[in-house]
């Protein structure tokens, strides 16, 4: 037979098996459904698409009451920054007649420095009474005195301070009362805070408030410790 007859029922067998397997593979592809909207419509859903879709959000659920794990510990902080402050004291070295009359101030002279910081400024030699700040700021004030009454007079002592050789306040004053050398000895003090501008002093004391008469009441005698005299001062804002 000649070779080119073979060759065109070659090919006209190859097209018959083509053709069959393309009907199969037509007859394998379904009809596009209805979708997810389109069903719900025909079950009964009013509204289009975008509203179909908004009602698929349901409300949010309660909080979960239980608690989830603990998280890591987190990574330290930087240190915060030092409180500057001040810490003096008073030896016998300085004793002073805090006694008097009704009125009578005095202003505690100091002449141990226990603690100071560079945001003060004091000298135990010159105006020692006075307490200079060298930042603007809010200042916490503590001052406890010990008195060694010298006579039978019964006298009663109020902590004070003043800023600037300013007027005198008892704000923060603890009172204190003697009935003479026999009964003890008074200690006056104060705890207050105060605004301080850079460049200005304070200075801490006590008032004679009422006495029977003018007795001498010194800071240091010997009864008085001389650890007894106490004052510090830190910047708190």
């Amino acid at each position: 037979m000649p070779r080119p007859q073979v060759d065109k029922w070659r090919g006209q067998l190859f097209q018959r098996q083509l053709d069959v397997v393309l009907d199969w593979l037509e007859s394998n592809v379904a009809d596009d459904g209805a979708s997810a909207y389109e069903v719900a419509v025909a079950d009964g859903f009013v509204g289009d698409e975008a509203a179909w879709l908004a009602s698929l959000v349901g409300a949010d659920g309660d909080d979960s009451t239980v608690p989830g794990p603990t998280g890591p510990t987190g990574p330290a902080g930087p240190a915060g920054p030092a409180i500057p402050f001040i810490v003096l004291g008073k030896t016998s070295a300085v004793s002073q007649n805090v006694g008097g009359a009704n009125g009578t101030e005095v202003f505690w002279t100091w002449n141990t420095q226990i603690k100071t910081d560079a945001a003060f400024t004091h000298s135990v030699s010159v105006n020692s009474a006075r307490i200079e700040v060298t930042d603007d700021g809010w200042y916490e004030v503590t001052f406890v005195g010990h008195a060694q009454q010298g006579g039978v007079a019964r006298t009663s002592f109020q902590g004070i301070h003043r800023v600037n050789g300013g007027t005198t306040s008892r704000r923060g004053s603890v009172g204190s009362y003697a009935r003479g050398s026999n009964f003890g000895n008074p200690t006056p003090s104060a705890l207050f805070t105060v605004q301080l501008t850079a460049g200005d002093y304070i200075e801490l004391g006590t008032l004679v408030e009422d006495t029977d008469a003018a007795y001498t009441t010194n800071t240091s005698g010997a009864e008085i410790d001389d650890e007894s005299h106490f004052l510090q001062i830190k910047k708190v804002a």
